[in-house]
């Protein structure tokens, strides 16, 4: 998967090329999107932490927390991406938020016995299969998305992008470093006192 370092500086519109990070076509807007990061061995930790001693999970998710990295990159997309970040939020959290409503209100009729002890074991059995399958859909989502692989003070690096994204960044990229640097480029005809 094509993967891009945009400088801090790269991440205004003006700075990137005008084509979608996600395919490659002509952009027609910028959308916003602020991408977080924490380092991953934090993610590993919580997740071990909450399968063995869950007062470190805690520890470790204030530390996660704390760890957390963010930057804002307006993304060059498409008029078919325009809408990207928006529907991998609502595949992402409207099943969770869905399975959660069922399972709360077999809780209540359980809570006031209107379901029979015997279907409690399936129920529970099934929510389990359910949120696992959510898990693992949520994790596939997670990483076919655009993400931030790292953020730094300096930079952030994105994964994964269109080949023709980079493409075109390196080809403005490598044109900078060959334009002349003019004398004149730090003169302000409007000074400012």
């Amino acid at each position: 998967m094509p993967r891009v370092r945009l400088l801090k500086t790269e991440t205004r519109p003006a700075a990137q090329p005008p084509l979608c990070l996600i395919c490659g076509r002509p952009a027609t807007c910028h959308v916003s999107k602020q991408f977080s990061w924490r380092p991953p061995w934090l993610t590993y930790s919580f997740w071990s932490a909450v399968l063995c001693f869950f007062p470190a999970a805690v520890v470790i998710l204030a530390l996660g927390f704390a760890q957390t990295r963010r930057a804002t990159v307006e993304t060059p997309l498409c008029a078919r991406h325009r809408g990207y970040w928006n529907w991998r939020g609502v595949w992402l959290y409207v099943p969770l938020f869905a399975l959660l409503a069922v399972v709360l209100g077999f809780a209540v009729l359980f809570m006031l016995q209107k379901l029979n002890d015997d279907f409690f074991g399936w129920i529970f059995f099934g929510s389990f299969i359910a949120f696992l399958g959510w898990a693992i859909f949520a994790l596939i989502l997670s990483r076919t998305t655009t993400r931030a692989v790292e953020i730094t003070d300096a930079d952030i690096t994105l994964e994964p992008v269109s080949r023709e994204y980079v493409d075109a960044l390196r080809h403005e990229r490598h044109e900078q470093r060959r334009a002349p640097v003019l004398a004149w480029d730090d003169y302000d005809p409007y000074p400012r006192s």
